[in-house]
């Protein structure tokens, strides 16, 4: 197993989430052994976007063979929050067999798939079968291309070496169906319209992630970067967007950098529009 330290966590994301890094290492270890070939950041940590209170831990361990069910059970009862309290809103921690992720698919391709922290509901997928196709199986391939760009080695080689990058084709089939998840499953989803889906501070920030995430996509398309949610959103603003698309994308922006005036937020009625442009724009560029 590779062993090569690639930032020290606490000098990079202070003490409180660096130590629960370091201990999440520590924990992933004692369980996996020498089995684990690699550990890595992704997410809101990895594109430098992290807000403490709002965004999740998100991580991808590699492991050279594959798991057994023992192992499974016993990497949940160990990194799970009960266990090792985390400090962000959840821990989203997805276990890949390295031979898989050498090259690029559109298969969810995990091993073992946790979720779970003290605003997070806990969850387990042992299996890509486990999965519940209505909550995206694209996830995967997208957070796979953004630790094979943007990916921090905590331990292990660069995050280069060992996962793929998707082809262009693959990247659009991707965010097409994250666009199309987003469309119809979360801004679209008929339960948004029971009592219990219509506070404002829902509907913001279901307008918030929707369009940024919009802008991720966008962004990756046109100019081959992953970026974070508030850098996609100012990328994308210098895309030649139409006024109005421009103007959910300000708002989004200034939503996510803590704006409190009502005129300053969306409901997630207003991320419809966008997401449509940005799907049909994206589309329109496959030759």
């Amino acid at each position: 197993m590779s062993d090569r330290s690639a930032v020290t966590s606490s000098e990079r994301y202070g003490p409180v989430v660096g130590t629960y890094l370091d201990d999440l290492v520590a924990a992933a270890r004692t369980v996996l052994g020498h089995n684990m070939f690699g550990f890595y950041l992704t997410g809101s940590l990895a594109l430098d976007n992290y807000l403490h209170g709002r965004s999740d831990i998100d991580v991808a361990i590699v492991v050279e063979k594959e798991l057994s069910t023992d192992e499974k059970s016993e990497a949940v009862r160990e990194l799970r929050h009960n266990c090792l309290p985390c400090p962000a809103r959840g821990l989203e921690l997805v276990v890949y067999q390295a031979d898989t992720i050498r090259s690029a698919s559109l298969e969810p391709a995990f091993e073992l798939e946790l979720n779970d922290g003290p605003a997070m509901p806990f969850r387990v997928n042992i299996s890509p079968l486990d999965r519940d196709p209505a909550d995206g199986l694209f996830w995967y391939t997208l957070d796979r291309d953004i630790v094979a760009q943007r990916g921090v080695a905590l331990i292990g080689p660069p995050a280069a070496e060992v996962f793929g990058a998707l082809s262009a084709a693959d990247l659009r089939t991707a965010v097409t169906a994250a666009l199309n998840w987003h469309a119809h499953s979360s801004i679209g989803s008929a339960e948004l319209e029971s009592a219990e889906f219509q506070s404002a501070e829902f509907q913001s920030a279901e307008f918030e992630n929707a369009v940024l995430n919009a802008c991720r996509s966008l962004v990756r398309v046109e100019t081959g970067r992953w970026h974070g949610k508030t850098e996609a959103g100012q990328q994308a603003l210098e895309l030649d967007l139409p006024d109005d698309q421009a103007s959910a994308v300000r708002r989004a922006v200034r939503q996510r950098m803590g704006a409190t005036d009502p005129e300053d937020t969306g409901a997630t009625a207003d991320a419809a529009g966008f997401v449509g442009y940005i799907r049909d724009r994206i589309a329109s560029g496959i030759e």
